[in-house]
């Protein structure tokens, strides 16, 4: 077993599960078992049991999927956020409302601003405006967990004429 990542012995079990047709017909649980009596009882044989558990079991229980299926989907949405973020962005600077969005998040912050202890205001994260063009994709990345923004920036866009430089309001 030469790799780190248990392809050898995942591969070896697929095979013997594949050829034995008992051992096929059984559940993913004493599929496991069976491996787990071959194996040493040591820290490393215990490992590949875990190597050998994870790759039978996903038909059986989707568990083992799952957190990766789930961190790949909200890594999915928060890519589909940002784009739509950067599309309505550039319908905004196309509409030569640019001063006027900068001047909205302003407030925006100015709002939403604390004063410490210290007398000082402190504004929200991340405290930014939008530059111009050159700075869609930057500004949507540092904006797109924000709500008030993303709903800033979607009501900038949906005002009325905008639908025809690419985006019809949703």
């Amino acid at each position: 077993m030469s790799t780190s990542d248990g392809a050898e012995v995942t591969r070896w079990a697929r095979m013997t599960v594949e050829r034995d047709p008992h051992l096929r017909a059984a559940p993913a649980s004493a599929q496991v078992g069976y491996f787990a009596q071959l194996l040493p009882d040591t820290a490393i044989g215990r490992h590949a049991v875990q190597h050998i558990e994870t790759a039978l079991r996903p038909r059986e229980y989707g568990i083992y999927l799952r957190p990766r299926q789930v961190a790949l989907g909200a890594r999915a949405q928060w890519l589909d956020r940002q784009e739509r973020i950067a599309v309505d962005l550039r319908v905004i600077l196309g509409s030569g409302e640019h001063s006027q969005f900068n001047a909205a998040l302003r407030a925006g912050y100015r709002q939403r601003a604390r004063t410490g202890p210290d007398g000082v205001q402190y504004f929200p994260p991340p405290n930014r405006l939008l530059p111009g063009s050159h700075d869609v994709a930057g500004f949507a990345a540092a904006v797109v967990d924000y709500d008030w923004i993303r709903q800033l920036v979607r009501d900038f866009a949906a005002r009325p004429g905008h639908g025809v430089l690419g985006r019809e309001p949703a």
